[in-house]
């Protein structure tokens, strides 16, 4: 397939290219308003009791989660008769607002929870229509009205809608920083790492034609669902990342064949079909790994594989088919324009081909490279037993960000944990029901519980100690509460409260909701599927690199090493995110001893996939000299040396892009870079330099083993390498 697409492309090079930049600007036009159809959310499960629950107590009580809280200052203190009269003016006016279902102020309601302790704030909190991406818009509008002075008070605005805003407006920012300073860095490695201007600006084209091919892929499938707005970054450092990876396995291929006296037209045959066979191979394989998280229950990770795939399918496609045609149309200029020559020679003549040395090194002692390699990963992997998950919230702003700066202000001068009680609703209750009134009595005597409030009263450990508040719980549709707990919503203790509240609830038409009850249930969603997630990829990897090896031992030593490596980044994500160790490195962060639960699952699925792309690489080389000579460390050898230096220039690149990625001001966005950049550092350098060599030595001619069922099958439906 790959040689006769490129025969095809090659035939009319010039045409090639013209069609390639006709169908790139095409695919421009079809998105060009992708970005206003991004979604703003998806981080949580929306299938969910909790989801449930909020959605019934929005309908019919305008109840649940608010979106945007004011933080109101008044110097005076917010008793004082200005302030009371201003801020309930203001609550008025706000309520008044289209976008808005409910306004709860300190001033026109009995919750205590909204005054701080000192009297000099208090808050407006303020319930948005629409899912997320509307009312973060919604927001916009109420904070572009509201926010600032009035009269004795100073509204300050925090909650999820405005740091949602935040967010867009710092990661469009973190893109036009990427692009300028990455995309000259990253031309610089590929020159370096090609030979020439000429053929470092090849992966550009390539990598152009994915990025723009992707988004229009994203602007269709964001017709029929929900596409986070992430996918943008992901797209761009993934397109560009492949691109790397494949233009350098050809052109490097392409160059060994090109022999003197041979025709261009035939060495680039002969490279793709090769080296195109491998890229063409290695995507199918990155593909169907990617595809596995379609399965995820989350829109942020589901949008993600989308853009995986067709990103890896678009860069293949254009190595196989748009390359061959470049390099026809460079012929002799390939190798023009190096400014690294003079020390390219000198490297070469002082160190000849580190790689090649290096495998031999290895080989020499491998059990003790394995126990040191192996003892190094474990130590790194530790900390991962650790991990404290939580929900995207305003900490993954930037410490200094107001957003996020006035939501700590409310945690230390206000009962925090009142302003995220669990929510218990109760569908079609009466309002003076027994088995209700039961139920909350013996809720308010659960460890981790300071009281609740609901249709009989306030409940303080069994006893109602305040009927008043019970009113405003009913109404025809039946009842809910609030259980306010005496901890963060994301602590330990919280979250075994809403499994309690659960467990004890007198029916199955009683829902728990809130926020401590979404984490609970995006957390269950996500680990639920997580083994079918990850054995979908394990079992693709496994079958795609036995149909290119014939090898039932390579499969399983590759899932080995790259679940190692993966546990190694997740401890080292840990160590830094969590708990706060070198966080000097990757600029400001929020460490609160917890991790975002969804980005650490998608950081870990394509890192899965992209060392699938580099052991297909160098598993091609070492086979190809194996079948040649038959003697397993000249094989490794070789391979290194021919692969080592294209796979640490490939994951350079996309390090690069990633900690472009690493420095932004956006959490999320930061950890996945980091946890991306680290795990391809760490598997170009450690685990195929040092790991690989040493495992395929101990191994032997044991690498290409199959029961004899399984050779007669790769005979029949493998691809030789």
């Amino acid at each position: 397939m790959a040689a006769r697409l490129a025969a095809l492309t090659c035939r009319r090079p010039w045409r090639t290219v013209l069609v390639a930049v006709l169908l790139a600007a095409v695919a421009a036009a079809g998105s060009y308003d992708l970005g206003q159809r991004l979604s703003l959310g998806g981080y949580i499960a929306d299938s969910g009791e909790a989801a449930h629950a909020d959605r019934w107590l929005a309908g019919h009580f305008a109840a649940g989660e608010p979106q945007l809280v004011f933080l109101a200052r008044a110097e005076g203190g917010v008793d004082a008769p200005a302030a009371v009269a201003e801020g309930r003016r203001v609550a008025a006016q706000i309520a008044a607002a289209p976008d808005v279902t409910a306004v709860h102020a300190y001033w026109n309601s009995p919750a205590p929870a909204l005054r701080s302790r000192d009297g000099r704030a208090a808050l407006l909190t303020v319930r948005l229509r629409g899912d997320d991406t509307s009312s973060t818009y919604a927001s916009q509008r109420v904070v572009a009205a509201f926010a600032g002075r009035h009269g004795p008070l100073d509204l300050t605005p925090t909650g999820s809608g405005p740091a949602r805003t935040e967010i867009v407006t710092q990661t469009r920012a973190d893109v036009s920083r990427a692009e300028f300073l990455g995309g000259p860095l990253t031309l610089a490695i590929l020159v370096a790492a090609l030979g020439s201007l000429v053929a470092g600006l090849l992966p550009v084209a390539v990598g152009g034609f994915a990025v723009a091919g992707t988004l229009l892929v994203l602007r269709l499938y964001a017709a029929l669902s929900p596409v986070s707005i992430l996918t943008m970054n992901l797209t761009t450092s993934l397109g560009f990342g492949l691109a790397v990876d494949y233009c350098l396995l050809i052109v490097s291929r392409y160059r060994e064949e090109c022999l003197p006296g041979r025709p261009r037209q035939e060495a680039v045959a002969a490279a793709v079909r090769t080296a195109g066979r491998t890229v063409l191979f290695s995507a199918l394989t990155v593909a169907s790994c990617a595809a596995a998280l379609l399965l995820a229950p989350l829109y942020f990770l589901s949008s993600m594989a989308v853009a995986v795939i067709a990103v890896t399918v678009l860069a293949a496609l254009a190595a196989v088919g748009l390359l061959p045609a470049l390099l026809l149309l460079a012929g002799g200029q390939l190798d023009r324009f190096d400014p690294f020559a003079p020390l390219r020679r000198r490297f070469a003549a002082r160190f000849g081909s580190p790689w090649h040395r290096l495998a031999h090194t290895v080989m020499r002692r491998p059990a003790v490279w394995l126990a040191a390699v192996c003892a190094l990963l474990g130590a790194l992997a530790l900390p991962a037993l650790g991990a404290h998950m939580t929900l995207s919230d305003e900490r993954v702003l930037p410490p200094h960000s107001p957003v996020q700066t006035a939501a700590r202000q409310i945690d230390a001068a206000f009962d925090a944990p009142a302003l995220h009680p669990v929510r218990v609703a109760f569908p079609r209750a009466r309002p003076h029901d027994a088995a209700v009134a039961g139920y909350l009595a013996h809720a308010s005597q659960l460890p981790g519980v300071a009281r609740v409030a609901g249709p009989t009263g306030l409940v303080e450990h069994g006893r109602v100690v305040d009927p008043a508040p019970g009113a405003e719980h009913t109404g025809p549709a039946g009842t809910f509460a609030e259980v306010v707990p005496t901890g963060a919503y994301d602590s330990g203790q919280v979250q075994a409260l809403v499994r309690a509240l659960r467990a004890d609830a007198p029916g199955p038409q009683v829902l728990v909701g809130g926020t401590a009850a979404s984490l609970t249930d995006t957390e269950q969603a996500v680990t639920g599927r997580l083994p079918w997630v990850l054995g979908i990829v394990a079992a693709c990897m496994a079958l795609f690199l036995f149909l290119f090896t014939g090898s039932l031992v390579v499969p399983l030593k590759a899932l080995a090493m790259s679940a190692l490596g993966l546990a190694a980044t997740l401890g080292f994500l840990v160590l830094v995110f969590q708990q706060g160790h070198l966080r000097g490195l990757f600029g400001e962060a929020t460490v609160d001893g917890r991790l975002e639960i969804s980005t650490p699952v998608l950081a870990a699925v394509i890192v899965f996939v992209l060392t699938v792309d580099y052991e297909v690489f160098l598993l091609s080389r070492v086979q190809e000299e194996y079948r040649a000579c038959g003697d397993i460390r000249a094989a490794v050898a070789h391979g290194l040396r021919g692969t080592g230096g294209l796979l640490t220039s490939a994951a350079l690149v996309l390090a690069v892009l990633m900690a472009m990625m690493a420095a932004s001001q956006v959490q999320v966005t930061k950890l996945f870079g980091v946890g991306v950049a680290f795990a391809l550092v760490l598997d170009a350098v450690v685990v195929r330099a040092l790991l690989v060599p040493a495992v395929m030595k101990l191994a032997g001619r044991a690498n290409w083993w199959a029961p004899k069922a399984l050779s007669r099958l790769h005979a029949r439906l493998g691809v030789r390498a």
